[in-house]
């Protein structure tokens, strides 16, 4: 509830001056010249354009996106650390997230999508660990869901040398190693 109220705060303040870039992007609704004038991965800017078509564009239906996707990773993060953890680590991990300057900034503006790919980004890790000894089907989904997390921002491309990284201190054979990252590689694509 307080991280609701924090970014709920200024979710209604006027645009920062990169936001008024955007928002005329997307007040003309076109997600070609979007991309062109705006040059990120176009699913934030989707996202941005479904809730300024829905609600007109206002200073909140602006920023609704990141403030939706941040509430969202502040409950994934409590659900996996719970799941890993324990339920007094993941209330330390909700808390100090919730206080967390630079998340409250990236669930209140909508300047790089950060709110929106820290969630893919936490879907696309929480994926992996669960499924990185699976089948090659569910590794092709793993390889899917970071592809969705590259679309909101190109910061996702550095899961790549974590997962490698991953394998390596699990002591994975190397045959396994680059069978893995090919499969995950070819979802992705």
């Amino acid at each position: 509830m307080i991280a609701v109220l924090l970014r709920l705060g200024s979710i209604i303040d006027v645009f920062f001056a990169d936001d008024g870039n955007v928002a005329k992007i997307a007040e003309r609704g076109d997600l070609a010249t979007a991309f062109i004038e705006h040059p990120h991965p176009p699913l934030g800017a989707v996202f941005l354009l479904i809730s300024t078509k829905m609600f007109g564009l206002t200073n909140w239906s602006f920023k609704l996106p990141a403030f939706f996707f941040a509430i969202a990773t502040l409950i994934l993060v409590y659900s996996l650390t719970q799941k890993i953890l324990n339920k007094t680590a993941a209330l330390w991990t909700l808390a100090i997230l919730t206080f967390s300057a630079w998340h409250i900034y990236g669930s209140t503006t909508n300047i790089g999508g950060e709110g929106i790919l820290s969630f893919f980004l936490l879907v696309t890790a929480y994926v992996f660990l669960r499924w990185e000894n699976e089948s090659w089907k569910k590794q092709i989904i793993i390889g899917i869901v970071w592809g969705v997390a590259f679309l909101v921002k190109e910061t996702a491309l550095l899961l790549g040398p974590i997962f490698i990284f991953y394998f390596v201190i699990q002591k994975k054979p190397w045959n396994k190693i680059i069978q893995s990252i090919g499969i995950i590689t070819v979802g992705f694509i």
